[in-house]
Formats: structure tokens, C-alpha cells, sequence
């Protein structure tokens, strides 16, 4: 961590101050120190970062390809669990409409059948 955000003035303060009264010494800094601190935060910042985005060029590419079939064979298989899924529900729901009917035509008949013996 230190590597990467020690040179950060928010993370290493160039100065600090204590909650008794300070003396003018121990609070103030010179000009210079603070420009040369933050040319050398800034030098070593370009340095890094360089370096990072150099072999992240080249180990990224092949890594987006890999993460990229990766997916790819995911959202496949998730779509033929989906269609699998969603071919079991519609032959469940023709088997509940089947039913459905079946219980409606023995309505029907038994109607039909108190119909007749009234009309007798």
C-alpha cells in the first residue's frame, strides 16, 4: 500500500500539527521542501504508472479474450438452462389446461344430464 499511496500528501502529510498550540517551527515548511516533495510524489507517480500500464497492455489483451469466451460460454449455458426451464413450465401449464378442460366437460355433462331428468 505504501508503494502505491505513499508519496500521496493526503495519505503522508508533509508536516502534521498537534492539538496543544504549536509553535510557528513546528508548523511552517519551506517553500522548496514542499516543491521538491511534490516533483519527486510526481516523478515517481509517471514512473509507476508507465510501468503498470506497459505490462497491463500486454497481459490485459490476452486476459480480455479469455474473460470475454468465458462469458460468452456462461450466457450460453444460462440461456439453454432458461429455455430448458421454460419449456418444463409451458408442459406444466398445458397439463394444467388439460385438466382445466377436462373438469369443464364434466360440468358440462353433468348439466346436460340434470337437464334431461327435469324435462322428463
Amino acid at each position: 500500500m505504501e508503494e502505491a499511496y505513499g508519496y500521496k500528501a493526503n495519505v503522508k502529510p508533509i508536516f502534521t500539527m498537534s492539538s496543544s498550540m504549536p509553535s510557528a517551527e513546528s508548523v511552517t515548511c519551506e517553500d522548496s521542501d514542499v516543491e521538491s516533495l511534490n516533483e519527486s510524489s510526481l516523478a515517481e507517480e509517471g514512473k509507476r504508472k508507465k510501468k503498470a500500464s506497459d505490462s497491463d497492455q500486454t497481459n490485459n489483451q490476452g486476459k480480455k479474450v479469455k474473460k470475454s469466451n468465458e462469458v460468452l460460454m456462461f450466457l450460453e449455458t444460462m440461456n439453454e438452462e432458461f429455455k430448458e426451464e421454460q419449456r418444463g413450465l409451458l408442459s406444466e401449464i398445458k397439463e394444467q389446461h388439460k385438466a382445466k378442460m377436462d373438469k369443464e366437460d364434466q360440468k358440462i355433462q353433468l348439466m346436460s344430464q340434470i337437464i334431461e331428468h327435469m324435462n322428463k
